[in-house]
């Protein structure tokens, strides 16, 4: 379907999506059938999927973002970066700042093990993200500022794209909150979604790579060097149902 969308209504950014009709989708050919009949896409396969579409406008900011192919944006940093800033407006007012070298957007970022900036940020109420360096903030912000990406999120909003994060409720759990857990490999019943959600409501923070501040590793099926690495630093590895029986 995404092959026809593309090649025959010459669909190339996601904001035309959201301005196809029934009309347009319901007489696509498709693969022909087992008989090698030919077959069209038809007015009720149509109907849902444009039904689905208009369910798609409300699955928030950081699903958007980490559905725009932007380098170095995965689903973590999409979901920190919609909780931190609430709007699609306040992402790219920060990300310009940035960019621009404004001191408390960079004293956010550029995170240092000193009294100096120890200080900084405590007179500018500043608390660091944890979860982008310097390296990635300057790839992820230099895209996300480029004016055909703003044009395309513009476009998004006016077709009814919701670009407002969806908040997490947060309900801190004692000796959990405030530390920063890393997932690696595939767990058996969770979608590392669902795993991050069910860690950031309990208070703490979901990271992508692990160092020696990292309290938790959730390792699954097929881990791979996180998983040594957090052995390597004896940082506690847990399994789901460990994890589950952590966040109670």
């Amino acid at each position: 379907m995404v092959d026809r969308v593309v090649e025959v209504l010459s669909v190339r950014t996601p904001d035309q999506l959201f301005t196809l009709t029934v009309d347009q989708l319901a007489v696509l050919t498709m693969e022909a059938d087992p008989e090698g009949s030919p077959r069209i896409f038809g007015p009720k396969h149509a109907a849902n999927l444009l039904a689905a579409l208009e369910t798609a406008k409300s699955a928030g900011l950081a699903r958007v973002l980490a559905g725009l192919a932007v380098r170095d944006l995965g689903t973590s940093l999409a979901d920190d970066l919609a909780q931190r800033f609430g709007s699609w407006a306040e992402v790219l007012n920060f990300a310009t700042a940035y960019l621009a070298g404004d001191e408390a957007a960079v004293l956010t970022i550029e995170k240092k093990h000193t009294k100096a900036y120890a200080a900084a940020i405590a007179t500018r109420g500043i608390t660091p993200m944890t979860n982008i360096d310097a390296r990635t903030a300057s790839t992820v912000f230099r895209q996300l500022t480029a004016p055909a990406l703003i044009a395309m999120m513009d476009r998004l909003a006016a077709a009814g794209v919701s670009l407002i994060a969806q908040r997490t409720a947060v309900v801190a759990k004692a000796g959990v909150a405030g530390k920063t857990f890393v997932l690696t490999g595939t767990l058996p019943t969770m979608t590392r979604d669902e795993a991050e959600s069910l860690i950031v409501a309990a208070g703490a923070i979901c990271a992508g790579s692990v160092s020696k501040r990292t309290g938790y590793v959730v390792a699954g099926e097929e881990a791979g060097s996180k998983l040594a690495k957090a052995q390597a630093l004896g940082i506690p590895i847990l399994n789901e149902a460990e994890l589950r029986a952590l966040l109670g």
